[in-house]
């Protein structure tokens, strides 16, 4: 039945979203108001960005040069996370206009999104209506998934959402091996004029939470059930697996991890006590170096850690990178490897505005700046939002 249900599921996206951009048409653009995709301008940026090679599990990427050889300079990442698009047709107007802004403002070479995107009640046609949106402007773009967009790991809505955004040329999510937890495992690795793999990143499906029967299924105590998700074993492997078959090609291989809940190493960064008044701000430990930014919830991860940090670190990971918490924004090196949160991107979530009565222009809202160099280095920025305020 899959087949007929993501026929009738996608036939019927199209005609919604064909009818509504007649009446938007007819209309003058002011209705219907739900079109995000026709009502906030995005016009096209294009990139020098081209795919090598395709697998199931990994697409293969590098700049070019004018005259077709791969360039030698910096790789630029730009991370969102946590839009939360959701029911509000003005703070969903306004958080995309502030996308494009980011976007066009820095021209990024990929644009990739750690969850928490698109949570309406229409999920389906609103993957389809983002898809044309990131579609019209040119640029390569990946997407996980959060924990708020589905609530089991292998509900048939999640597959059909990610089938509708993989089909766009630019989309470079997959849906990766299907013995995997969840959907949405795949890597991206970037070439260097040398023809290496500058960096290997691996997006990750972290899942939502750990329901009682993973408790019976992974051995854990009954107590950890209800608590945020974990990256499986299952998962590690799969990473581990692909970097050492990448080590047999180089001798030296530098990854990154991007998934939507964060490790609980983050929690080692610093501490923070949630009743300090007027706002809660952790302070820094003496196991981490902070690089920038701050802290002002508890971290949001898993009772469980799963191992993904050490094992990650062995292969050579140099940074981790989450959404999930809203109101930090921190980054850190720990262990020798960057644990960072991508800057949250939307309106319709607390924030500090309405957690702490601050004005818009010291929000935290924005976006994450990742520069990768061709020897394996990068360097990091924060991208607020408030540059962009009238």
């Amino acid at each position: 039945m899959r087949p007929i249900e993501e026929f009738v599921r996608e036939t019927a996206n199209s005609a919604v979203l064909g009818v509504g951009g007649a009446v938007h048409k007819i209309t003058g653009g002011k209705h219907p108001k739900h079109l995000f995709s026709k009502n906030v301008p995005h016009p096209f940026i294009g990139t020098d960005v081209k795919i090598v090679s395709k697998t199931d599990d990994c697409t293969t990427i590098a700049k070019f040069n004018p005259d077709g050889t791969i360039s030698d300079k910096e790789f630029t990442v730009l991370l969102a996370t946590d839009m939360h698009v959701d029911r509000d047709n003005a703070l969903i107007y306004k958080a995309m206009d502030m996308l494009y802004k980011h976007i066009a403002d820095v021209k990024p070479d990929l644009v990739i999104f750690t969850g928490d995107f698109l949570v309406t009640d229409y999920q389906q046609l609103d993957s389809v209506q983002f898809a044309r949106f990131m579609e019209d402007i040119g640029i390569y773009w990946a997407f996980v998934f959060g924990n708020h967009e589905a609530r089991e790991e292998k509900e048939f809505h999640k597959y059909f959402m990610l089938k509708n955004l993989t089909k766009y040329e630019h989309c470079l999510t997959k849906i990766g091996p299907s013995d995997l937890f969840g959907y949405g495992n795949f890597f991206i690795d970037i070439l260097n004029k040398d023809n290496k793999v500058a960096q290997s990143l691996a997006l990750f499906d972290s899942g939502r939470d750990i329901y009682p029967r993973y408790c019976e299924e992974y051995n854990l105590p009954m107590e950890y059930a209800h608590s945020y998700d974990f990256i499986k074993e299952n998962q590690i492997v799969w990473y581990e697996n692909h970097i050492k078959a990448l080590q047999k090609k180089q001798e030296d291989v530098s990854s990154m991890l991007f998934m939507h809940i964060p490790v609980p190493e983050y929690k080692e960064i610093m501490d923070f006590d949630e009743n300090e008044k007027p706002i809660p701000t952790g302070k820094p430990t003496d196991k981490g170096d902070v690089i920038y930014g701050g802290m002002h919830e508890s971290v949001g991860c898993s009772k469980y850690n799963s191992g993904l940090f050490e094992r990650a670190r062995a292969m050579g990971a140099v940074a981790f990178f989450s959404g999930h918490d809203h109101i930090n924004d921190f980054a850190a090196m720990y262990k020798g490897v960057c644990l960072a949160y991508v800057q949250m991107t939307g309106y319709e979530i607390y924030h500090m505005g309405d957690k702490f009565g601050l004005p818009e222009s010291e929000w935290l809202q924005g976006t994450t700046i990742l520069k990768i160099i061709p020897d394996g280095g990068f360097k990091l920025k924060q991208n607020f939002t408030s540059k962009f305020l009238k």
